[in-house]
């Protein structure tokens, strides 16, 4: 599950900034069991292992109407908080219309 939040500011006509946050959470009861056979031993089995995790994303955007039909995105996120290093990306978008 997740919520967030997606702020933009209009500075100027063709000119919008935008920020962005989001709180996710990540619940997992359903992992696979361990079964462990040792011949002429016997064996066991455990069941699966729950997995917890909560990560922050953080986002910065630059929307600009370069022209009538051409715009120009960019942006910045990272992700902090998992059990995963944290993380960064970086994109740039040209859009065209007919």
């Amino acid at each position: 599950s997740s919520v967030g939040v997606t702020l933009a500011w209009q500075v100027e006509r063709d000119l919008e900034i935008q920020a962005r946050y989001r709180f996710n959470h990540l619940h997992d009861d359903t992992g696979a069991p361990v079964t462990v056979t040792v011949p002429a031993l016997g064996g066991f089995s455990a069941g699966g292992i729950a997995y917890d995790a909560d990560w922050h994303e953080f986002g910065l955007g630059v929307d600009w109407a370069v022209k009538r039909r051409t715009r120009l995105n960019a942006q910045v996120s990272a992700t902090s908080g998992s059990d995963y290093p944290d993380s960064w990306s970086a994109g740039i978008a040209l859009q065209f219309g007919f």
